[in-house]
């Protein structure tokens, strides 16, 4: 060799370890020429998928357009992301939203036409995102539904009297039958699709999906036998309701003894398929009762059947415990893991200020004290990885892709704590913002629940408002036609009640007691609405109301209900004005405009490089095998035959994906500025004093798009980026810098992270010519 030289060398490592250089010389000794360097191989993470949008189940009738948004993160890159959507438990339609060029993150919308489907009210379009790393690990996301209600269902309830009809008894997404069954098939879905799980633990919960499985067709048998011996069952459309009970029995039946057996893939099918027979049941009382509704008052044959309101009655209370139980329960888990999320972040707390003296230290080239600087880094970063690993498993369970985010940053922060050598300060100081990064987006976290603990207030008193009506019906009912079982069946509905009030009323001392330091005016307020249920005494005049319906007259026991149904309105205001002192904070005000920013941003620019692939909408649909998945009339299949091609993904269906998009940016682009505007109405405009007039010409441009021109005249793709994007991200700028200050650590990006193959390899020979001439 000669005396000087530039040597490469590629080092495959499984495990850590270490390198060092070293040189023979003339006489065949080897010396040592460099330090040993250490190498930390890292565990390659799996991908975090979610859909944005909707994010939630919802409910559209057979015609609608369904827009969903779906964002995926890697550490090192994603190689493919996909749309899975299936009916009734049917084939799976694939659609590709991106590709092997989509970088370490990718976003993408896709809109779900419904009616490509041949669906009835009572089906369930269920949906899930996949997403595939460069190692072929798949992640998928949470499994959703969209519920196929009747053309004329909000219509029609509109006539209906105030209130609905009785507790919202039959809606299957809002605590009833269909609920639980809900929950079984999600909670399938996740064993299956969470492979960190072992094999005893997934064993066990299998066997937990089982127990709930069995009791839920227990109850569902229990309803059928009490519909079947009041004789309710003998008319037409309550013949119908137990005849879609009896077949989701058989499915619940067929699932119960694979779920046994740690069968739940094979369990999988006959659960949606039973969650599918419940949903129309669902479907079918709904449309009873809202004919109900609007039959009262006025000539023969207005009021309804006696064994309808027997039903209704009986609808009412199965469903009310159900859901009560299956609150119950979700509160517990819930609590535990909100108060395993606070253990975190302030051990989270207590790590960065560690990391901290570690930094400072190091600054000034002291040593640590009890066994040396690289000790005591390694027991930081093993404690941080800890910390993530507990979010990890919280994010599993609760299905909180946000947790798995934070999750991921305290990973980082520990590789560069390992990779900080006796001089890397840049990367202890990287790795103690990381950790106090972490802690704000878990802080938020937190007060996110303030929110959500009101919302799930109001609308506990919304479903108590609905009840109170329904009862005070049934009081009116009473004096025509008195039974024993009649009576008792109210004295229960009244005390099941009174017992709902009560805990509503705890709930909401909690919300005070908890919040109290952090956003006292909110918890001054929960506490308000606690107090309006004791000073009016809501529970008494529930437990009182029990003889007065039965020994005063039937107008003193009708104005004595509607009375409490007024206590209950008052109430609902009171929840009300806590949750909107809780929303209306400046800073709330000016995360939700940064966030709507953001996300417009991020989905114009995956709408770009999507284009600029040529993949038109983006989206490639697999389609399922021949013969396979074709759609029956009463939608218990899987794809829409849409000519040749899955989804009606030819050019034509690639553009009116395109188009339903553009439409939702405008959209958000719009309700970006909305917001805008409404902290400048309240007084709360940023400390930038950004005006919303700003997004005008970014609105003018958008609306001047359409995907024809996006898709086939390059002027588009070149107003989308000059006119539109750079405007965008200019603004996303100027909102986060009013917002953080200093203390921002983010970057507004300026561009694509794609770079032009033909340009990498230009770089790449320029450092090869560097090494070759010195």
């Amino acid at each position: 060799a000669e005396a000087e030289g530039i040597l490469a060398a590629t080092l495959r490592l499984e495990t850590s370890g270490a390198y060092r250089i070293a040189l023979r010389d003339g006489a065949g000794t080897l010396r040592n020429a460099s330090r040993d360097y250490a190498i930390e191989v890292l565990d390659d993470l799996p991908p975090i998928v979610r859909v944005l949008r909707p994010g939630r189940d919802t409910r559209a009738s057979p015609v609608e357009e369904v827009f969903t948004e779906v964002r995926a993160e890697d550490d090192y890159r994603i190689t493919r992301l996909e749309l899975r959507s299936a009916v009734n438990g049917g084939e799976e339609t694939v659609a590709r939203l991106a590709g092997a060029g989509a970088g370490a993150s990718a976003q993408s919308g896709h809109t779900l036409f419904l009616e490509e489907w041949d669906l009835v009210p009572g089906d369930l379009v269920s949906y899930y995102a996949v997403a595939s790393d460069g190692t072929g690990r798949e992640t998928a996301s949470d499994l959703f539904f969209v519920a196929i209600r009747p053309f004329d269902r909000t219509y029609r309830q509109m006539e209906s009297a105030p209130g609905g009809g009785g507790g919202g008894g039959g809606d299957g997404l809002d605590g009833t039958l269909s609920l639980r069954q809900r929950q079984v098939v999600l909670a399938t879905f996740r064993v299956l699709r969470d492979e960190e799980i072992d094999r005893k633990e997934a064993a066990e919960q299998v066997t937990t999906i089982g127990l709930a499985q069995g009791r839920l067709r227990e109850q569902v048998a229990t309803l059928v036998h009490r519909l079947r011996n009041r004789g309710i069952a003998r008319s037409a459309e309550f013949g119908e309701i137990v005849g879609h009970l009896d077949r989701g029995l058989v499915e619940m039946t067929a699932a119960e003894e694979l779920l046994v057996a740690g069968k739940p893939a094979e369990a999988l099918p006959p659960e949606q398929k039973a969650l599918t027979h419940l949903q129309r049941a669902d479907a079918v009382f709904r449309e009873v009762q809202v004919g109900f509704g609007q039959g009262g008052g006025g000539g023969g044959g207005g009021a309804p059947p006696p064994e309808a309101e027997d039903l209704a009655h009986l609808f009412e209370l199965e469903m009310d415990r159900l859901r009560n139980q299956y609150e119950t329960v979700e509160q517990q888990r819930r609590s535990s893991a909100d108060r395993e999320v606070d253990e975190v972040m302030e051990r989270l707390a207590e790590l960065a200020r560690r990391q901290e003296q570690e930094n400072e230290r190091r600054r000034r080239g002291l040593s640590a004290p009890g066994g040396g600087a690289g000790s005591a880094r390694q027991r930081i970063a093993d404690e941080t990885e800890e910390a993530a690993r507990r979010l990890e498993r919280l994010a599993r369970e609760r299905s909180l892709p946000d947790l798995s985010q934070v999750a991921r940053r305290l990973r980082n922060a520990a590789q560069q704590m390992r990779s900080a050598g006796g001089e890397g300060l840049e990367q202890g100081l990287s790795a103690e913002n990381e950790l106090r990064s972490a802690r704000r987006e878990l802080d938020g976290e937190r007060r996110g629940r303030l929110g959500r603990d009101l919302a799930e207030a109001a609308e506990e008193v919304r479903r108590l408002r609905s009840a109170q009506e329904g009862i005070r019906s049934s009081v009116a009912e009473l004096a025509e036609r008195r039974s024993e079982e009649a009576v008792a069946e109210l004295h229960g509905r009244k005390q099941e009640l009174a017992g709902r009030v009560e805990s509503v009323e705890r709930g909401l001392d909690a919300v005070g007691r908890a919040w109290s330091r952090d956003e006292p005016e909110a918890a001054e307020a929960a506490r308000g609405a606690a107090e309006e249920i004791r000073r009016r005494k809501i529970k008494e005049k529930i437990q009182y109301s029990r003889g007065v319906a039965t020994q005063r007259s039937p107008d003193y026991a009708d104005r004595f209900e509607a009375m409490i149904g007024d206590d209950l309105a008052a109430l609902a205001e009171e929840i009300e004005r806590a949750r909107g002192i809780a929303d209306g904070s400046r800073r709330a005000g000016e995360d939700q405009v940064l966030e709507r920013a953001e996300s417009l941003v991020r989905g114009l620019e995956a709408m770009r490089d999507r284009l600029a692939e040529g993949g038109g909408a983006g989206a490639e649909a697999d389609s399922p095998p021949p013969g396979e998945g074709s759609s029956s009339a009463s939608g218990e299949g899987g794809a829409p035959d849409a000519g040749g091609d899955a989804g009606g993904r030819t050019g034509e269906g690639d553009l009116r994906q395109l188009e339903r998009e553009l439409r939702q940016r405008i959209e958000d682009a719009e309700a970006l500025r909305r917001a805008m505007t409404g902290i400048g109405e309240s007084g709360q405009r940023p400390e930038g004093g950004i005006s919303p007039d700003r997004l005008d010409p970014v609105l003018a441009a958008l609306r001047g798009l359409s995907a024809e021109r996006l898709s086939r005249d390059p002027r588009g793709m070149e107003l989308l980026e000059s006119e539109v994007l750079d405007s965008l991200r200019q603004f996303e700028f100027e909102l986060r810098r009013s917002r953080f200050g200093g203390e921002d650590t983010g970057v507004a990006a300026l561009g694509g992270e794609r770079v032009p193959e033909a340009y990498r390899e230009m770089v790449e020979e320029y450092f090869r010519a560097l090494s070759r001439n010195r």
